[in-house]
């Protein structure tokens, strides 16, 4: 008998290991470059870049992570460590999926418009990754529910999970220059600085 699980996994750890055939693409597709005039200042941005150099040995290993869980889970046949497990790597996935755009979110609601040009033309394309590492963290939360729980409860859980993170993705959509300008730091009346 099939697991209701065992799709989910599939999908997610199928999710996980595409990136890696990005590999194969020119990196002309990847690489652009553009230069910024006294850039505003965004706490956001210069936030993740930090993340980014000081913890790059510790994200980006979904790829790894994801099918390790899945061996777990089908050894295990859905217990309660593959429950954990699971809970513990869509956390990791979920976590990086939503770190740059929450903080563009910040950058974009506290500063402003300016930021729209610091973040630049990776904005779309981290906003994409985002959202596809979302489906398969969702995938993975779902394939540990436990088999007794309400999917209704678990649907409306997800569905409200998804909801709140999908608010995160349209909010540079929303971006439009205020008619106010942004208030002045005593180092910018000073002349000292940007």
């Amino acid at each position: 008998m099939r697991s209701p699980g065992l799709r989910p996994w599939v999908v997610a750890t199928v999710m996980s290991l595409l990136p890696l055939t990005l590999g194969l693409l020119p990196d002309s597709w990847f690489t652009t470059s553009y230069v910024l005039i006294n850039p505003p200042d965004c706490p956001g941005s210069d936030l993740e870049m930090e993340l980014h150099s000081s913890l790059s040995y510790v994200l980006g290993w979904n790829f790894v992570l994801v099918p390790l869980a899945f061996t777990v889970w089908l050894l295990t046949r859905a217990g309660r460590a593959a429950r954990v497990v699971g809970r513990a790597v869509a956390a990791y996935v979920l976590l990086q999926a939503l770190l740059g755009p929450a903080l563009m979110a910040y950058d974009l609601l506290t500063v402003g418009a300016g930021c729209r040009q610091v973040w630049g033309p990776s904005a779309d394309w981290n906003l994409g990754v985002a959202a596809y590492q979302t489906v398969y963290g969702a995938l993975i939360l779902r394939a540990v529910r436990p088999a007794g729980s309400s999917s209704r409860a678990g649907l409306r859980r997800t569905a409200g999970a998804l909801a709140a993170c999908s608010l995160l993705l349209v909010v540079p959509a929303a971006d439009r220059p205020s008619d106010e300008p942004r208030a002045r730091t005593p180092l910018d009346q000073a002349g000292t600085y940007g």
